[in-house]
């Protein structure tokens, strides 16, 4: 930790009055110059965009949370269902989720052992049929691996959800490409989208962009670039990105 942020807290006292103070800081000249500062380097690129380490999906959920009945959630490719306990855990209205996670049978089989005694989640291996209805649909870190990406968007919009938030996709100026994804000695195929293409997809499906946001994941863990000094400059893609889309 840098040594300006060493001891920011001093002290421990039962109110403000007890407390020294100086009364003038939030208008002094090194406060206001330095939020100044902040502006001008935010303005300097109108392409700078917010930066976050979580997923997008808890915050829309906790905004629907306490409606009639609990929010149904699909989460394709959620894993072991990291996500529903994020959820879970952060938002206080209680059995507010209704979260079905699509998933390979390994995982399935896995996930249902460990939340059997939980009605509030279920695994499938399978996508859900068609006349099923969700509230939210949401693709974590996962569209990247689906070879008709169109056509899975396509079906998230048929179950007629209100959002659909993809996490960590991985789309940006750069024309789409295929490339192959190096995993623990494992190679994995994975499609970088191209931004604008996603975005008029996802509108001809009846869906607005709402959120954008650049996502920080362990690859960047420190926010830089993506590593990809291997590739062509057009073909790097900077972050890979939070995006929720709400129906039109």
């Amino acid at each position: 930790m840098s040594k300006e942020f060493n001891n920011i807290w001093n002290g421990i006292y039962a109110n403000f009055s007890e407390a020294p103070r100086a009364d003038d800081v939030f208008d002094s000249g090194p406060w206001l110059d330095k939020q100044a500062n902040r502006i001008d380097d935010m303005r300097k690129d109108d392409r700078i965009i917010s930066k976050t380490t979580s997923y997008a999906l808890t915050p829309v959920l906790a905004t629907m949370a306490g409606g009639h009945g609990p929010v149904r959630v699909l989460d394709f490719g959620g894993s072991l269902g990291t996500e529903y306990l994020a959820a879970q855990r952060g938002i206080t209205v209680k059995n507010s989720l209704d979260f079905t996670i699509v998933e390979n049978e390994a995982i399935c089989a896995r996930g249902n052992e460990l939340f059997s005694e939980d009605p509030a989640i279920r695994f499938l291996s399978d996508m859900p049929e068609a006349h099923n209805a969700f509230d939210v649909v949401h693709a974590g870190s996962s569209i990247q691996y689906v070879d008709d990406w169109q056509g899975l968007l396509k079906t998230f919009s048929e179950f007629g959800p209100q959002y659909i938030i993809l996490s960590e996709a991985v789309a940006g100026e750069n024309p789409s490409f295929v490339t192959v994804q190096h995993w623990y000695g494992k190679s994995i195929l994975a499609r970088f989208l191209n931004m604008a293409e996603l975005i008029c997809y996802m509108e001809g499906l009846g869906y607005d962009l709402i959120l954008r946001q650049n996502y920080i994941s362990k690859s960047n863990g420190n926010g830089d670039p993506l590593p990809m000094e291997n590739f062509p400059e057009e073909y790097r893609v900077q972050y890979s990105s939070n995006l929720v889309f709400r129906r039109l």
